[in-house]
């Protein structure tokens, strides 16, 4: 456990010392195979399905959208958790960005192995393979060129093509997780311990663009580490979750970093199950030189909701009035024995 502990405060040391551009979510912790696909099935359970909605610079009258949906489940698993076995998930994301709609939009399967060395510890790789589509409408953009001397005149010549194409391409991912689990059975349910690290990278095969007409670019590879924790606070109803997920995508990087505090509303009943265990998450995650990030959740059985909202601080700050983004998950995560337990710590929330 020890051994764990050290190595997550070693990889955050790290990243904090270090200064991506792809979508991403605020909510790193409810986007597991957007973060890493050795995620897909690495969890004792059956299935977990999230869908994911966020909305930025709406402040700044040039909405950026994004929608995502994740569904995943472990194969092959049986009654033993120091089997190995399987785990394949479908992801899929759209996001529209700005006035000219520039879109992206791709779909990805992601299979892991999942290879127990014993009840506590566990290494999983995850290997993705996806296709995506891009596409854009300069028609719907302002040039200096259209200015007439009083106003912007949309009949006037850009100068610019009105056109951009549509295209699609393969895409290729790959990571890599350690986790270490640990609960401890007492009379009335259960104390959990987990540590979950990890690292990927995505666009390994650098998929060309081909925005214009006799252009191509690569997409640059993009490198996510991250990290979280679970800790069943001893003789109470308290739990504290910290995390981090770093990206760095060519010149570019994104460091986020927070922590929650869950509070047990209701354990559940064991012999009845008339009573179904549920929880309220709070906390508060920081994204480096850019937003503070409030968070609040409702666990409920198997599902889970959870609202963040960017207020954002940067220099940026002067447009957006500190209005970032918000944004919204929805989860079901069918855990074994969800009913039954003391605590829902036995949910994997990266």
């Amino acid at each position: 456990m020890m051994r764990a502990l050290f190595l997550f405060a070693g990889i955050l040391s790290a990243v904090l010392s270090v200064r991506a551009q792809d979508i991403h979510f605020t909510q790193v912790l409810n986007n597991p195979l957007h973060i890493n696909p050795a995620n897909a099935g690495g969890y004792d359970g059956y299935e977990r399905v999230v869908l994911n909605y966020r909305n930025q610079w709406s402040a700044a009258n040039a909405t950026y959208s994004t929608m995502g949906f994740s569904f995943d489940m472990p194969f092959f698993q049986g009654k033993r958790s120091d089997k190995a076995h399987l785990g394949a998930g479908l992801t899929f994301f759209s996001d529209r960005a700005g006035d000219s709609r520039f879109g992206i939009t791709q779909g990805a399967l992601s299979l892991a192995g999942i290879v127990p060395f014993d009840k506590n510890n566990r290494l999983i790789a995850g290997l993705q393979i996806g296709y995506g589509q891009r596409s854009a409408d300069i028609s719907k953009l302002q040039f200096g060129t259209q200015f007439n001397g009083q106003e912007h005149d949309p009949n006037l010549f850009s100068g610019e093509s009105n056109t951009m194409n549509s295209f699609g391409y393969m895409d290729m991912g790959a990571g890599l997780r350690y986790e270490y689990v640990n609960k401890n059975d007492h009379i009335q349910g259960w104390d959990f311990s987990r540590v979950s690290i990890g690292a990927a990278m995505y666009h390994i095969n650098q998929p060309e663009m081909h925005y214009l007409a006799g252009s191509s670019e690569k997409i640059n590879r993009k490198l996510v580490v991250h990290g979280s924790a679970h800790f069943d606070l001893p003789n109470s109803t308290f739990s504290l979750i910290p995390f981090f997920a770093y990206f760095s995508q060519g010149p570019l990087s994104e460091l986020n970093m927070g922590t929650l505090l869950r509070i047990e509303l209701n354990p559940g009943t064991k012999i009845t199950g008339l009573l179904t265990e549920s929880g309220l998450l709070a906390g508060l995650q920081w994204r480096r030189m850019d937003a503070f990030i409030p968070y609040v959740g409702y666990e409920f059985s198997g599902f889970s909701v959870g609202f963040t909202y960017d207020h954002n601080y940067s220099t940026l700050k002067t447009v957006s009035r500190g209005i970032g983004a918000f944004e919204i998950s929805l989860k079901y995560h069918n855990v074994k024995g969800a009913l039954f337990t003391r605590r829902t710590g036995s949910r994997m929330y990266d």
